[in-house]
């Protein structure tokens, strides 16, 4: 009965280890190069947003990186650059609806879909 109860507990305690409960979203982004997608497990960049932000995360880190947000309507929001980027914290505020970012360093071009709430 103890081995049971054991069991349950432990069985408990990981369900809400893991059932944190965020307002953090991935953004799948898409490659582009050409004409053609890139394989999108190669990508060297992740991308969440948060509530009312966006966080960029590059895993090799570039000279420098443009972060551009635009309406789905194709209306730009933002653009920044950021030079020698790793982790960017990209804050959007009063911002609600439909949103594209678009993530450009070197010769590469990412973008991603996601809704502010």
């Amino acid at each position: 009965m103890r081995k049971i109860l054991f069991l349950l507990l432990c069985v408990l305690v990981g369900f809400s280890a893991f059932s944190k409960t965020t307002d953090s979203r991935k953004i799948d982004l898409r490659a582009k190069q050409s004409d053609q997608e890139a394989l999108r497990c190669v990508l060297p960049v992740r991308a969440s947003v948060d509530g009312n932000t966006i966080w960029v995360e590059f895993f090799n880190s570039p000279e420098s990186a443009i972060i551009t947000v635009k309406k789905s309507d194709g209306n730009e929001v933002s653009s920044e650059t950021f030079s020698s980027p790793e982790l960017i914290q990209l804050p959007l505020t009063l911002l609600s609806g439909e949103y594209v970012v678009e993530i450009t360093y070197g010769d590469n071009c990412l973008s991603g879909e996601f809704i502010v709430e």
